[in-house]
């Protein structure tokens, strides 16, 4: 069992190798299951110096097959949302939004700032502009969470809803505000768009 100081945050970054073309950053939180594969690594982030630490036991260490893919995200009792971006066979990033009413719409230690991968990046963004691939904020039906996509990249891409765990009383739809275009989405539901050459959509597309 892994043993994580009160200092460490409560998200770490992985290097997939299978993300996008070269390889890429995602974010895991410490209470999802997630195997490192032989000479992998993960990057923490620490909040102070007097309990900073993590402890790896023997215990940790398993046998088992390595996915193919980055897993989707599975915690018990929580209320989450996971978005991938996605163009043909390729996964290329994804962020994880979790509803927690404790949490702040400003970036706090329940969220995850984005490392930014060479090629495509997907985020949301906190009230106080930080990019995140974990969002962690109060959510209800009034709530408006902006996502952005920044890409040198030409071509259709998708937004794959991979998990979705919400309170019965709370839909969920997906705002294009560069074709103007609304979707309900549930878990498995895809929203497919083109983005062009022009040199707006480059930068960052919005939703």
């Amino acid at each position: 069992m892994l043993t994580r100081g009160s200092d460490v945050a409560i998200n770490y970054w992985i290097w997939d190798p299978s993300q996008g073309k070269t390889g890429g950053c995602s974010s895991i939180p410490f209470k999802s299951c997630y195997l490192l594969p032989p000479f992998g690594t993960f990057i923490v982030n620490v909040t102070g110096s007097a309990n900073n630490k993590l402890l790896i036991t023997e215990n940790c260490k398993v046998n088992d097959s390595l996915s193919d893919s980055l897993p989707v995200i599975y915690e018990n009792g929580a209320y989450l949302i996971e978005m991938r971006l996605e163009s043909d066979s390729i996964f290329w990033d994804r962020i994880l939004l979790f509803e927690i009413d404790s949490a702040k719409n400003n970036f706090d230690k329940t969220d995850a700032d984005k490392f930014w991968n060479s090629k495509v990046n997907f985020y949301s963004i906190s009230r106080d502009k930080k990019l995140l691939s974990v969002d962690a904020r109060p959510v209800n039906n009034e709530s408006t969470l902006p996502l952005g996509i920044q890409t040198n990249q030409t071509g259709t891409f998708s937004i794959k809803i991979a998990k979705a765990v919400l309170p019965a009383s709370h839909s969920l739809m997906l705002h294009d505000r560069y074709l103007h275009k609304w979707m309900n989405l549930q878990e498995d539901s895809i929203y497919t768009f083109t983005i062009t050459n022009d040199t707006y959509r480059k930068r960052q597309y919005p939703f």
